[in-house]
């Protein structure tokens, strides 16, 4: 099965990335459905995409509906565009295939592993797809629709979704709001964020290339208590953040001991 005319739900993030990335490889997005017409138009209009605002109304010239909306969106939109007879596809890492049970008999999941925000450009072609399906032919259409855009296309279960969803959740969303708390901590002594560019920079490419538990550097691996003691101070005013140094370090140092304890 191949999937070549595709409606899309939702006119977010994902959205935005994805439309213009799946049409630029050849693949005809029949319509964009948002619950924002503002949001529809300001994605399918530049792209030459219809757009509206009723889920009810699914195109009869699409073969697949990809549902680019939030996890507690999927059901409510499922519920709204009923059993279709097309291919139901959400983008979702956390919520499992069988979401669809009681709204579609054929069905799939197309992950893509990357944060997206509207304006700011990324390239498909690195990014992993991780995709399931309920069928062997739905699955090689996935893989084929994958294909088009990205160079790493893998087949995942709802549970090794989950895990990945977890992991990514570990790697990208907590160092930014860590990032966050680094920026307030300066602005309030008049000190730009920018300063720390080339660390964040140096960090994660260390951690890339030799692996975070070579990359980890710093008090809490070398058991400095004084600096430890002194940080700890300087957080007194800011519980909340004084906690998550304070479990974030016991971490650390219980890491590294582990990995000495076992020669690595």
């Amino acid at each position: 099965m191949e999937f070549s005319r595709i409606s899309v739900v939702g006119a977010g993030n994902l959205a935005a990335h994805l439309v213009p990335a799946l049409a630029s490889a050849g693949v005809t997005i029949v319509e964009v459905i948002s619950r924002s017409m503002a949001s529809a138009s300001l994605l399918a209009e530049p792209l030459g995409i219809p757009c509206h605002t009723d889920f009810m109304r699914l195109s009869p010239e699409s073969q697949a509906v990809i549902l680019a909306v939030p996890d507690d969106a999927i059901v409510p939109v499922l519920a709204k565009t009923g059993i279709s007879g097309k291919v139901m596809i959400h983008t979702s890492g956390s919520v499992p295939v069988s979401v669809f049970d009681k709204y579609a008999e054929a069905f799939g999941v197309f992950y893509p592993l990357q944060t997206f925000t509207r304006d700011r450009k990324v390239g498909f072609s690195d990014i992993p797809v991780f995709v399931e399906a309920s069928g062997r032919e739905i699955m090689a259409g996935l893989k084929q629709l994958a294909g088009r855009i990205s160079t790493k296309v893998h087949e995942a279960d709802s549970d090794t979704r989950r895990l990945i969803h977890l992991a990514a959740v570990f790697a990208c969303n907590f160092p930014n709001h860590l990032y966050l708390i680094s920026k307030v901590i300066l602005e309030k002594n008049h000190l730009g964020f920018d300063i720390l560019a080339p660390l964040i920079r140096e960090t994660s490419v260390k951690a890339l290339e030799m692996g975070p538990e070579l990359a980890q550097t710093g008090p809490a691996l070398r058991n400095d208590s004084k600096v430890l003691k002194k940080h700890l101070e300087m957080l007194s005013s800011q519980p909340e953040w004084k906690a998550i140094y304070m479990l974030v370090s016991e971490d650390i140092s219980r890491q590294h001991q582990s990995l000495k304890e076992h020669g690595k």
